[in-house]
């Protein structure tokens, strides 16, 4: 991240490709689930270059085409293909993109900044690599909060090792860090 855009941009497009392709493992893992695992991490990449190039050029809305026609390919191809069940395959395929490479592809509107004066972007590492510190704090705190105070289940079903005071701690150690 701190290295600059051309690393930011590459490890970013790796983390969102492996991750994509961890979750339709993970869903075609379901009995009635095959999702198409290639067009998924193709997708996840593009929307997360397609990002990355407006956050340089925020003039260049275009960009977001070749992103739509994988999109609408996803959805055409899940449809008629002879698998068993297209519409749930189709929602899993539409919900990687939005549960993982939508969230990559945003960190791209917190590294290039304008100033409002000019369309020129600038790269701001500090924004992106802030969210990743505050949520190491969070969850360190949260972790020997809940370990020395926790008394009162979160949400017991879910995971029953977390507490309230965890959860609190670590909200209270994130605000101190930030």
């Amino acid at each position: 991240i701190i290295g600059g855009p051309l690393s930011f941009g590459v490890l970013f497009c790796v983390i969102s490709a492996l991750a994509t392709s961890e979750f339709c493992y993970l869903m075609n893992q379901k009995e009635d689930v095959k999702t198409n695992r290639a067009i998924c991490v193709l997708g996840s990449i593009t929307l997360f270059l397609c990002f990355f190039y407006y956050g340089m050029n925020a003039e260049a809305t275009g960009i977001f085409i070749p992103y739509l026609v994988i999109f609408i390919y996803l959805f055409i191809s899940e449809l008629y293909l002879t698998k068993k069940n297209p519409i749930n395959n189709w929602a899993y395929a539409m919900f990687s993109q939005v549960y993982v490479g939508l969230p990559f592809a945003l960190l791209n509107i917190l590294a290039f900044q304008t100033n409002g004066i000019e369309s020129a972007s600038q790269y701001l590492f500090i924004l992106p690599l802030s969210i990743f510190i505050f949520n190491w704090v969070n969850d360190t705190g949260a972790y020997c909060t809940g370990m020395l105070l926790g008394k009162h289940p979160l949400f017991k079903r879910i995971s029953p090792k977390k507490s309230w005071e965890g959860s609190i701690g670590g909200a209270i150690f994130c605000i101190l860090a930030s």
